[in-house]
């Protein structure tokens, strides 16, 4: 829906002072040159010269699909955070562990952690303990438990 942000935000029905533009780095474009790719289509789509909030979409790519892992795609985003194109960055469907390691060796803060939690899934109060600890934000996805509806059509959910 990104190039629906952005023909609105050209025709001046949407404002961009009036909302955050949060867009992910999806799994295909994992890597050095496939970062630099989805970061550079999606401020071209949304017609923006800076990310509000960048989100690497999931620690995992299935090859031949990308050309590389996040931690190539992080310093590729950390590129941009220093040259005011991200504002803000996160992480999404990592483990505890995953991002306690990219902390370990990231060069920019991390402030938000977004994760699948809903009234049936709540296996992630460790990460928002330690979200809370180290002042990140923890965003939840599908908070009213919408992922239930593919359980049994083949999905598993993370």
């Amino acid at each position: 829906n990104e190039h629906i942000i952005g023909a609105l935000l050209a025709d001046g029905i949407l404002q961009r002072d009036a909302f955050m533009v949060t867009t992910k780095l999806y799994a295909q474009d994992q890597g050095y040159a496939g970062a630099h790719h989805g970061l550079d289509d999606s401020l071209r789509a949304l017609n923006v010269n800076h990310i509000d909030i960048y989100l690497v979409h999931h620690p995992h790519c299935d090859q031949p699909l990308c050309d590389g892992s996040w931690k190539t795609s992080w310093r590729v985003i950390e590129d941009y955070y220093f040259a005011n194109k991200i504002k803000y960055v996160g992480v999404s469907n990592f483990d505890i562990n995953q991002w306690h390691e990219l902390l370990d060796w990231t060069r920019i803060p991390i402030a938000v952690v977004q994760n699948w939690f809903d009234p049936f899934h709540q296996n992630d109060r460790n990460v928002i303990r330690e979200c809370r600890h180290l002042s990140i934000v923890f965003q939840a996805y599908s908070l009213l438990g919408t992922q239930w509806k593919y359980v049994g059509n083949g999905y598993r959910g993370n």
